[in-house]
C-alpha cells in the first residue's frame, strides 16, 4: 500500500513538471531546439548583426533630412561672396606667383596678410575716433537698461541715464586703444618683414612685391569704405545698426 502511494505521487509530480513545462515558452522552445519569434523579441530582428557591413549611403541620407539649414546673421558675409572672393583670391595668386619667385612668395603672402589687417585695423580706428568726437558711440555699445523693481525720481534717473553714457563712452574709449595697439605691433612687425625681404630678394622682386602690395591695400581700403558706407546708407533708411548717441529708457513722468 504504501509503495503504491509513492508511486502515485511521483506520476502526480511528473506529470505536473511536464504540464509546466509545456507552459514555459522558454522551456518550450528549448525543448523544441526552436528559435525565438519574432513576436517575442520586437525589433531586435531588424537590427544589424555586428559582422555585415554599415550601409554608410543610408546613413548619411538618414543623417542629412534631419540637419537644419544655417542661418546667416551678417548681410555683408554670405556662402556666395565668400566663394567669390576665395576664387578672385586664387586667380590673383596664380597669376602673381608667374611673376614672384618662388622662394619670395610666402613672404609676399605674408605680408599681403599683415598689411589687410593693418588696414582694418586703421578703418576701425578712425571709425571710432570720429564717433568720439561727435560724441557718439556705436549702437552696439549703446546701453539701454531700464531700472526694475524701483520707480526713480526724476533726479536718480538722470543719474541712472549719466552712468549709461559714461560706460558707453568708456567701452568705446577701450575699443580706440585696443585698435591703436593693433595698429602699432603690425607697424613693427610689416617693417621687420619688409625690412627682412629687401635684404634678401633681388632689387627687381623686392620692388615688385611692395608695389603689389600698395595696390592690395589700396583695393582693402575701398573695400572697407564701401562696406561702411552700405551699412551707413541703411542705418539712415532704418535697417541697421549705426553710430548714435545712447538711448537710455525715457525718464518718469511727473
Amino acid at each position: 500500500m504504501k509503495v503504491s502511494l509513492f508511486n502515485l505521487v511521483t506520476q502526480v509530480k511528473s506529470s505536473t513538471f511536464i504540464m509546466n513545462s509545456d507552459l514555459d515558452p522558454k522551456a518550450q522552445q528549448a525543448k523544441e531546439g526552436s528559435t525565438p519569434s519574432s513576436s517575442s523579441t520586437g525589433n531586435l530582428t531588424h537590427k544589424r548583426p555586428a559582422s555585415s557591413p554599415l550601409n554608410k549611403q543610408t546613413r548619411s541620407v538618414r543623417q542629412n533630412t534631419n540637419q537644419e539649414t544655417p542661418i546667416l546673421t551678417d548681410p555683408d558675409v554670405t556662402e556666395e561672396n565668400t566663394a567669390n572672393n576665395d576664387a578672385a583670391n586664387n586667380a590673383d595668386d596664380n597669376t602673381i606667383q608667374s611673376a614672384i619667385h618662388n622662394q619670395f612668395f610666402p613672404k609676399f603672402k605674408l605680408l599681403r596678410k599683415l598689411n589687410n589687417k593693418l588696414i582694418t585695423a586703421r578703418h576701425h580706428k578712425t571709425f571710432l575716433l570720429n564717433l568720439k568726437e561727435r560724441g557718439q558711440v556705436p549702437k552696439g555699445l549703446q546701453i539701454k537698461s531700464a531700472p526694475t523693481g524701483a520707480e526713480l525720481d526724476l533726479i536718480l534717473y538722470h543719474e541712472w541715464e549719466e552712468a549709461h553714457i559714461t560706460l558707453s563712452n568708456r567701452l568705446r574709449d577701450i575699443l580706440i586703444q585696443h585698435w591703436t595697439n593693433t595698429e602699432d605691433n603690425l607697424t613693427i612687425v610689416i617693417s621687420d618683414t619688409t625690412n627682412k625681404l629687401t635684404s634678401e630678394a633681388p632689387t627687381d622682386q623686392s620692388e615688385l612685391i611692395l608695389q603689389l602690395i600698395e595696390k592690395a591695400n589700396e583695393s582693402k581700403a575701398q573695400e572697407l569704405t564701401t562696406r561702411r558706407r552700405r551699412k551707413e546708407n541703411a542705418r539712415k533708411t532704418g535697417t541697421s545698426a549705426g553710430g548714435g548717441n545712447p538711448q537710455p529708457p525715457q525718464p518718469p513722468t511727473q
